[in-house]
């Protein structure tokens, strides 16, 4: 547990330090009694990074001088942000806009060319999983395009499908 070290040119909470040094004194006191903590501590490198909307974060995190202590974490549930089969996504989305009906065409175009399926906003597919599933951020974001922009991203897609060949 050596690797979590204060860093004393840093700010730092005082609850968080208090964790650390507690964690540290568990640790010393059960490998001192013959326990292998390698089974039961794993090390893990994390990277946050901060963004701009809310919806698009995985974790919520704040800072308060005033709470006591407690974290909160929210989960997320894929099935209630992401329900939309790129069937019934299509099916919104035409509901949507006008202009004529965006077909699968249209979707595989605007995944390949704005890296949709990348973008968890947008998407999301289980490691197990063969498909996508799509959130309400995707429906607003495919009815919101006009018919010219969706032609301008078919004839970009075929002649990448073109040049592929």
């Amino acid at each position: 547990m050596q690797f979590m070290k204060v860093d004393k040119n840093a700010t730092m909470v005082a609850e968080v330090q208090e964790f650390i040094d507690e964690l540290r004194h568990l640790m010393d006191d059960v490998e001192a009694a013959g326990s292998d903590m390698a089974r039961v501590a794993t090390v893990y490198d994390i990277n946050m990074q901060s963004v701009k909307k809310m919806t698009s974060a995985d974790l919520v995190v704040a800072v308060s001088p005033t709470a006591d202590g407690q974290v909160v974490v929210r989960k997320t549930d894929p099935n209630q942000t992401h329900p939309y089969s790129a069937t019934a996504l299509l099916a919104k989305v035409n509901e949507k806009r006008t202009g004529r009906k965006i077909t699968t065409y249209d979707h595989q175009a605007i995944c390949w060319k704005e890296s949709l399926r990348e973008d968890t906003k947008y998407a999301w597919k289980h490691s197990n999983g063969a498909s996508h599933v799509w959130s309400g951020d995707a429906v607003s974001h495919l009815a919101s395009l006009t018919d010219r922009q969706y032609d301008e991203l078919r004839a970009a897609y075929r002649e990448h499908l073109r040049t592929q060949a």
